[in-house]
């Protein structure tokens, strides 16, 4: 339920940032005329990107990997680092960012309004 829960606000942040027409930028892949993935994001700062939202098709093999890779060649050039974000406490997740060799990982601090 939690995850469920997650995704939803995920889905939230992204349509509003979309919608709100905030200078993002980033790549969508597609196979003929349908959408498979799409990696956005922000710059931040001197020298940093950071990759916002990525969505793929999880039934696409290697579609997650082919979009931030894109993404990260698109950026070559204009930024020396990249944030991929958190991996959701999914084992998956977290060992796919890790395959990218971080140059650092951070714990994500969460803060709720009471």
């Amino acid at each position: 339920m939690f995850l469920l829960r997650k995704v939803k606000r995920e889905y939230e942040a992204c349509k509003a940032a979309l919608e709100d027409q905030l200078p993002l930028e980033g790549v969508v892949c597609s196979i003929g005329t349908r959408v498979v993935g799409f990696s956005i994001g922000i710059p931040d700062g001197e020298g940093l990107f950071n990759c916002v939202f990525e969505k793929t098709d999880l039934n696409l093999r290697g579609c997650g990997a082919f979009v931030f890779s894109s993404l990260a060649k698109s950026l070559l050039g204009r930024f020396d680092r990249m944030n991929a974000g958190e991996d959701w406490g999914l084992n998956e997740l977290a060992f796919a960012k890790r395959s990218w060799r971080p140059v650092v990982e951070r714990p994500i601090f969460r803060l709720t309004l009471r």
